[in-house]
Order: structure tokens, then C-alpha cells, then sequence
């Protein structure tokens, strides 16, 4: 019989799946699974079988924060890009946001990409600022 795993995205808990409909699913090293039989949620990076399932991810601090197309989802549940840093910098970024890189395939945590969450409220600041300068 093969093992079935369950998956939690978004606080929420998906499967029963087998190994190949999980391979589908392109999971982050960090995301909770839970193999039948065992009694506790782990990290998928502690199942081994599970390595091909991740999804391919750059080391964060390699982009040039300013020319990346970034993808968001919302609380809703929606997808929302390619926005640039400036759009990025009006909504509720904080260092657990999962923000996509350039494409949906590509995600990092916002705290993960090196000066980001520093920029983010600058450009805020800053395009406030000449905002209130033409009035």
C-alpha cells in the first residue's frame, strides 16, 4: 500500500495524496506534511521522498531588489503581480509574507530577501513625500 500525506497550506489541511499527486503540489522545504502513520506535522524537507516535490528557489539575497517582478497573495486568497517594489511597498509586507520572484514557480519569504523589508517603508515614505510636495 502506498503512504498518504496530507498537506497544510495557508493554515489550512489538504490530501489525503500520494507521493505522485504531492510531487505536483510544489512545496516549499518548509511546508507541513503529515505521512499516514506518523503523529505529528513535519517540515517536508524531513521526508526524504519528498525532495522532488520542492520548488526551485534562488538564494535570496542574489536579487537586484529593484528590477524583480514581485507576486502576492492576499488574505483572500488571491494572486495579485508582477508588481514592482514601489506597488509592493503599499501593501502589508512583513517577514513571513510569501512573495513570488519574478514567477509563481519562485517563492521566498519577504524577510529571506536581503534589504527588502528596510526599502519597503522608504519608498513609502519617500513617495508620500512628493506627494505632498505638488499640493
Amino acid at each position: 500500500m502506498n503512504t498518504l500525506y496530507y498537506v497544510e497550506l495557508d493554515e489550512q489541511q489538504y490530501g489525503p495524496y500520494e507521493l505522485e499527486q504531492v510531487k505536483e503540489l510544489g512545496l516549499l522545504v518548509d511546508t507541513l506534511v503529515l505521512a499516514q502513520g506518523c503523529e505529528e506535522w513535519k517540515p517536508a524537507a524531513s521526508f526524504p521522498e519528498l525532495a522532488s516535490c520542492f520548488i526551485a528557489t534562488a538564494t535570496p539575497s542574489a536579487f537586484d531588489i529593484f528590477n524583480i517582478n514581485y507576486y502576492y497573495k492576499g488574505e483572500n486568497g488571491r494572486l495579485y503581480g508582477p508588481l514592482s517594489i514601489a506597488e509592493l511597498a503599499h501593501l502589508d509586507i512583513n517577514e513571513n509574507t510569501l512573495l513570488g520572484i519574478n514567477s509563481m514557480d519562485n517563492w521566498h519569504y519577504a524577510g529571506e530577501i536581503e534589504d527588502l523589508l528596510k526599502t519597503l517603508p522608504r519608498l513609502a515614505d519617500l513617495e508620500e513625500k512628493e506627494s505632498d510636495a505638488e499640493l
